[in-house]
């Protein structure tokens, strides 16, 4: 799919919102943030990946996955509202991933009364939905997911079912470390409860996300624009941040617009192969909610990968800082028996505009930079530079390296 393709289908997708079917949405449990990481960032995630909570936003951030892992979540929310959901996934190949989940939704609190006010017991109350999900790389830097989505209710002796479908794009920018994502969620049918069945809160979530690697920590900005193609729901505008210490701890904030909703707050914390969210988001006069997430990986988790491919191929430094008077000397690492056709290392600037182009053929080895563009001008000391490999082996195979911000 070329780039203008991808254009094309996003104002399809827009126009959707003044043409869509008609009708207050039913079927509100489907806009539930499950991801405890997510909801601490006010909901801003859909251009985020390497998280199963990419079922909730984008389903093509899935592809990023970089082991197999699975993630349990419960949320208490407002009114004696819960919800529990269980996820896993994990990548099939180096090109696409395979992610599922189950979600379940209720209120233990409503009570069944005869006519003379006296209590019969509790009804059931719940909503359910099981998803299925894949997600593939189509280019070098665009992947394309789709999900499915099975709907079930129960209230009382009512109940109604239905069928759901998500698409979404992810696209890794020319500008180092700025990603966009977009996703079409919701659209599909349910059933009527009793005589009309309300339409399905259908959207379009349009989201960038900017991360900024600070040696070995990380901060990452997001920003995202919630389009609803139904009556009765407002666009949404959200933002959120996050600080990673070393792969050990997070801390996160965000700020929206929803109805009940202005601000959210969170952390996260690993241990080992297990890692801990939690999400504090307070819905005004209806009282504080709090989201805990646990995640199991079934690999070590320095192995995660930050928004890139999963790779078998590293970029030492040497030094391990640019210096003006003696350059530096990149040093290219594989693991097992990867042996490079060719090799291509790119210095940008700030901006994306590529400074300088350092290539290698056949095997490994060092290649040295005295800090001259191709015009052979000298580099800025107030800028800031970001460095990339790209390796292809013998078969045609891509292997990347995470863009990683230039020491001086």
């Amino acid at each position: 799919m070329s780039r203008k393709a991808v254009f094309l289908c996003l104002v399809c997708l827009l126009s959707l919102q003044r043409t869509y079917a008609a009708g207050v949405a039913g079927a509100r449990y489907l806009l539930t943030e499950v991801g405890a990481r997510a909801s601490a960032m006010g909901g801003a995630f859909a251009a985020t990946n390497d998280d199963l909570s990419d079922l909730g936003w984008n389903p093509a951030g899935i592809f990023t996955l970089p082991v197999w892992q699975t993630s349990l979540a419960h949320g208490a929310l407002f009114l004696d509202n819960s919800y529990d959901w269980l996820a896993i996934g994990g990548p099939l190949s180096e090109d696409d991933s395979l992610a599922a989940s189950f979600f379940r939704s209720g209120d233990s609190s409503v009570v069944h009364v005869d006519q003379n006010g006296n209590s019969l017991g509790t009804v059931d109350d719940y909503d359910m939905v099981g998803t299925v999900a894949y997600a593939r790389r189509i280019f070098k830097k665009i992947s394309l997911g789709l999900s499915v989505k099975g709907l079930y209710s129960k209230l009382y002796e009512f109940q109604n079912n239905g069928l759901a479908t998500d698409a979404g794009v992810f696209y890794k920018t020319p500008v180092p470390g700025i990603y966009a994502g977009i996703s079409a969620q919701n659209f599909g049918y349910q059933t009527a409860y009793v005589n009309t069945a309300d339409p399905l809160p259908s959207m379009i979530r349009l989201a960038l996300s900017y991360d900024w690697p600070l040696k070995q920590n990380r901060f990452t900005i997001n920003a995202e624009k919630d389009y609803f193609l139904v009556q009765g729901e407002g666009d949404r505008t959200s933002a959120g941040a996050e600080f990673e210490w070393v792969k050990l701890f997070s801390v996160r904030a965000g700020l929206t617009n929803q109805e009940l909703v202005s601000y959210t707050a969170g952390f996260g914390v690993v241990f080992g192969l297990l890692q801990l969210d939690y999400a504090y988001v307070p819905y005004r006069l209806l009282g504080d909610t709090h989201r805990v997430q646990v995640t199991y990986y079934f690999d070590e988790p320095s192995k995660r990968a930050v928004k890139t491919p999963q790779t078998r191929v590293a970029l030492l430094l040497d030094p391990p800082a640019f210096t003006f008077t003696g350059g530096i000397t990149f040093v290219p690492k594989a693991e097992g028996d990867l042996f490079p056709k060719e090799g291509e290392i790119v210095i940008n600037d700030e901006v994306g505009r590529v400074v300088k182009r350092l290539t290698f053929k056949d095997e490994f080895q060092p290649v040295h930079w005295d800090g001259r563009d191709d015009q052979g001008r000298l580099i800025e000391a107030n800028k800031g530079y970001f460095y990339q490999m790209t390796v292809k082996d013998a078969g045609g195979k891509v292997y990347l390296t995470p863009t990683e911000i230039l020491p001086k």
